[in-house]
C-alpha cells in the first residue's frame, strides 16, 4: 500500500509544474463527500513561486461553465488595490479539496482572460468576475465526477432558507487559511434586517446570510469569493465579512441579479468556440 501511494504522488509531482510539490508526499486527500465541493476552485497566485503545492491560495471560485470561473471581483486585485492582476499572474485548481494535496482529480487551470463586471470601480453589489479558461484547460465534466457545473440562480434566495457557503477560510483574523474545505450552513436574512446592519453599503442587489450556531467559523479571509448555494442552485458570491466575527451577518453578491450580465459574458464565446460548447451554454443557463 505504502509503495503504491509512492508512486501516485510520483505521477502527480510530474504533472505539476516544476516549483509545485505536494505538501506532504506520504499522504493523500480525498475528494470532499459534501455534494456541493465539485463546483469550488481555489483561486492562487503565480507568484511569489512556493515549492509546495497550494501555499499561495487566497480566494475562492465557483465553476458555472467548462469555460468560465465564477468568484469577487476584489479578489483580482492587486496587493495595493491599485490594478487588476492579469491572466498570467493566477492559477486555479480544481479537484484539491485539501487544498495542500493534490490528488488524482486535481486539475491545475491557466486563465485567458478575466471579466470583471466594471473595470473602473469595484462596489460591494457588484462584486463578480468571470475567469475564462485557457482552451487548452477546458474541463470536460464527462471524464470525471469530481468536478461539475453550479447551476445560476433564477431567482432572490428566500429569507430564512438555508444555504451553503464552502471555502478555505481563517478561523479567526490572522489565523492561517483551513486546509480542507469546509462547508457551513448560513442562515439567509430578510433585506430589511440587512439594511440595518450595513445602512450605508447595503444594495438590492446583494443579500446577508448568518452562519449557523453549529458551524465552526463564519466568512473570513480565504473565503472570498466563494459560493452560497441553496437547494443545488448558486445563489450568492462571498463579498464581505464583519472582522470574521459570527455575531454580525456576511454580505453575499446575488448570483440571480447578475444573471443577464452573465450570459453576456458567456455569448462572447459563440465566435471562436465550438458550436456545441456555445450551445450547451446556453441550454443550460
Amino acid at each position: 500500500m505504502q509503495l503504491q501511494l509512492l508512486l501516485i504522488c510520483s505521477v502527480l509531482s510530474s504533472a505539476l509544474p516544476a516549483y509545485y510539490l505536494p505538501y506532504d508526499q506520504g499522504e493523500r486527500s480525498e475528494p470532499s463527500h459534501h455534494p456541493y465541493a465539485k463546483y469550488v476552485v481555489s483561486i492562487q497566485t503565480k507568484l511569489p513561486r512556493s515549492q509546495y503545492f497550494g501555499t499561495n491560495h487566497f480566494c475562492v471560485g465557483t465553476i458555472v461553465a467548462p469555460i468560465y470561473v465564477l468568484t469577487a471581483s476584489h479578489c483580482i486585485l492587486d496587493s495595493n488595490r491599485s490594478r487588476l492582476l492579469k491572466p498570467d499572474e493566477l492559477l486555479v485548481i480544481a479537484g484539491a479539496p485539501n487544498r495542500r494535496r493534490p490528488t488524482e482529480h486535481t486539475r491545475i487551470l491557466h486563465i485567458q482572460s478575466v471579466h470583471p463586471y466594471s473595470r473602473n470601480r469595484i462596489t460591494f453589489n457588484h462584486d463578480l468576475t468571470l475567469l475564462r479558461l485557457q482552451d487548452n484547460d477546458t474541463l470536460d465534466l464527462n471524464l470525471t465526477l469530481s468536478l461539475g457545473i453550479a447551476q445560476l440562480a433564477t431567482h432572490q434566495p428566500y429569507a430564512h432558507s438555508n444555504c451553503i457557503v464552502l471555502g478555505w477560510g481563517r478561523a479567526q483574523m490572522k489565523a492561517p487559511f483551513a486546509e480542507e474545505l469546509m462547508p457551513r450552513v448560513f442562515h439567509v436574512q430578510p433585506q430589511k434586517y440587512c439594511q440595518s446592519v450595513f445602512p450605508v453599503s447595503f444594495r438590492k442587489e446583494l443579500f446577508c446570510a448568518t452562519v449557523s450556531p453549529e458551524a465552526s467559523q463564519d466568512v473570513c479571509g480565504g473565503d472570498s469569493g466563494g459560493p452560497l448555494i441553496c437547494g443545488n442552485q448558486l445563489m450568492g458570491i462571498v463579498t464581505r465579512g464583519v472582522l470574521c466575527d459570527r455575531r454580525y451577518p456576511a454580505l453575499f453578491v446575488s448570483v440571480a441579479s447578475h444573471r443577464g450580465w452573465i450570459k453576456r459574458v458567456f455569448s462572447g464565446v459563440g465566435k471562436s468556440w465550438p458550436l456545441i460548447t456555445w450551445l450547451s451554454l446556453h441550454i443550460v443557463y
